[in-house]
């Protein structure tokens, strides 16, 4: 065991590691103001990932700012009549129904992707200098008025890491990089973040 420890931190001290880039766009009105009204967390979609663990995370930090204004829409539907799933990007007539069909004020979509997974995390680095190897996830959360069927805040994050070889490097490099679902669960956490300073809390 102390032998195979040894061997990993040789070659940690021979390897190069990557980091990714993240980059966050906002859409809003103003100031979220978790304070007023009751609001639901719609269904997480997730291209090729896990939308449980999206949605955890969301409402673990949802809970501490609404307290007990928040409800996920499996709650909501238990007590009204929502049958249809609800997409990202709900249409006019799809808040619509939403607000006449329940007491809530506000709807909260998540939306995850996994757009290239190209390299696992650690491993040798492509040997054409000109062939990336590209790790990109993203993770978009909408906010929605169901009185005026609108939109008021939107909040985006997308992470990427690319790996190549150096054209004057004879032999490629072993490397570490993070993997397109490590980017994608910190893309949420820089959105809470962002959401953190942006917000009232009850």
């Amino acid at each position: 065991m102390f032998r195979k420890f040894i061997v990993f931190i040789v070659v940690i001290s021979f390897a190069s590691c990557y980091h990714a880039s993240y980059n966050t766009s906002l859409g809003s009105k103003g100031a979220l103001d978790f304070s007023q009204g009751r609001w639901v967390l719609n269904d997480a979609t997730c291209e090729n990932c896990d939308n449980d663990a999206l949605e955890e995370a969301l409402m673990g930090f949802l809970k501490d700012c609404a307290k007990d204004a928040i409800v996920d829409v499996h709650q909501e539907r238990q007590k009204n009549l929502i049958t249809s799933k609800i997409p990202f990007e709900p249409s006019e007539k799809e808040l619509k129904l939403l607000h006449e069909g329940t007491d809530a004020s506000y709807l909260i979509t998540v939306e995850g992707k996994v757009i290239k997974s190209e390299f696992t995390g650690m491993g040798y680095e492509n040997d054409n200098p000109l062939a990336d190897d590209d790790n990109i996830a993203e993770v978009s959360i909408a906010f929605y008025d169901l009185k005026t069927q609108t939109q008021i805040h939107y909040i985006n994050t997308r992470g990427s890491v690319s790996i190549s070889k150096d054209e004057d490097d004879d032999d490629p490099d072993f490397v570490f990089a993070p993997t397109s679902y490590k980017i994608l669960t910190k893309s949420m956490k820089k959105n809470i973040k962002k959401l953190k300073k942006n917000c009232k809390c009850k």
